[in-house]
Order: structure tokens, then C-alpha cells, then sequence
């Protein structure tokens, strides 16, 4: 139900977005998708591995998340992928660290969200977002953060806060599992 209310709002976002990029649509450089299992590609987004780094002996992640990475989805897009196209699995217990790169022409953010929320203004666990997550980072700006996955499996997404950027698919998937080791899962669930 919320994900319909979402795609209502899409067309209307996704138009402003469009004017304001230049009246005009580029994909970027096409980089051959890598996966985990038997989800196909998804098609212009580069090996979503190259986003992840993890130590499985202290229990740390760090992700990599740029906004507007190649232009995807009108550069509404993390790491290339939008509408919860990249799933990310994350243990249980884990800490993440996140490094936000705002790499689009209007502001942009990050931050963990219940999964289906229409217009976040915070994060779900304390300390998973960008400061000014709403408000969002200028072009060009960096900003971590730092966040410890619950003790129990649940289903979360990385979303954009600026208002209306989730509704035109700013987000991607973000599961917290019982297994052993993070991974990253390319296709819709």
C-alpha cells in the first residue's frame, strides 16, 4: 500500500528532477554487474561489491554510498541503483559505517529508514544518518556516519530523506540476517 502511494508521487517528483538535471537524461559509463546468487543485473549499474568492505573478525562493514553515481534513475540513485534494486545484508550485532558522497547537482542524503516510510525525517536506529538528512548535503559534499545493526534479523532501506527523493526511488534495500557475513544481492527482492 505505501509503495503505490510512492509511485503516484514518482511521476511528479521525477519530472521536477528531470527539468532541473538539464532537460535531458544521460546514463553514465556502463560497468559489468557482478552478483550474489541467481538475481540477474541490473542493467548500467557497476559490481555492487566494490561498495563494500567488511572484517569479519571485529564485526565492522563499511559501505561506500554515493548519491547520483552514474546518473541512474535521473540521479536519483545510490552506488547506480534505485527502487530498492541492491540489497545489502548486513549481520546482526554489526557495526556500519557509512562514507555519503553527494555526487549529483542538488542536495542529497542518506540514512536508515523503516522500510516503506513515504517521508522520513530521521533515522530508525539512532545515529544511522547523515546530519541535516532532510535538508541534505550540497554537490560535492562528504559526510559518515556510524551505526550498530540490531540483535535480531529486520527489514530496512537506505533512502535519500530530501523530501520527495524516496518517492522517485531513492533507496535501497538494507536487511539486517542472522548469517555470518554482509553481502550485497543485485534485482528486486
Amino acid at each position: 500500500m505505501m509503495r503505490s502511494s510512492r509511485m503516484g508521487k514518482a511521476l511528479a517528483v521525477f519530472t521536477i528532477g528531470f527539468l532541473v538535471q538539464g532537460c535531458g537524461i544521460q546514463g553514465g559509463t556502463s560497468v559489468s554487474s557482478g552478483q550474489t546468487g541467481t538475481l540477474p543485473p541490473v542493467p548500467h549499474s557497476p559490481n555492487p561489491h566494490t561498495f563494500l568492505q567488511d572484517n569479519l573478525n571485529h564485526k565492522t562493514a563499511t559501505l561506500a554510498m554515493d548519491a547520483d553515481y552514474n546518473n541512474e534513475n535521473g540521479g536519483f540513485d545510490f552506488d547506480g541503483y534505485s527502487f530498492g534494486e541492491l540489497t545489502i545484508r548486513m549481520p546482526e550485532n554489526y557495526t556500519v559505517t557509512v562514507n555519503f558522497t553527494n555526487d549529483g547537482n542538488m542536495p542529497h542524503s542518506v540514512g536508515l529508514v523503516k522500510a516503506g516510510a513515504e517521508n522520513p525525517t530521521g533515522p530508525i536506529i539512532k545515529g544511522a544518518a547523515i546530519p541535516q538528512a532532510v535538508a541534505g548535503l550540497p554537490p560535492g559534499s562528504t559526510a559518515t556516519f556510524s551505526f550498530r545493526t540490531p540483535s535480531h534479523p529486520a527489514h530496512y532501506e537506505l533512502a535519500c530523506l530530501v523530501p520527495g527523493h524516496i518517492a522517485v526511488g531513492m533507496y535501497v534495500n538494507f536487511d539486517v540476517i542472522s548469517g555470518p557475513k554482509p553481502s550485497m544481492v543485485v534485482g528486486k527482492p
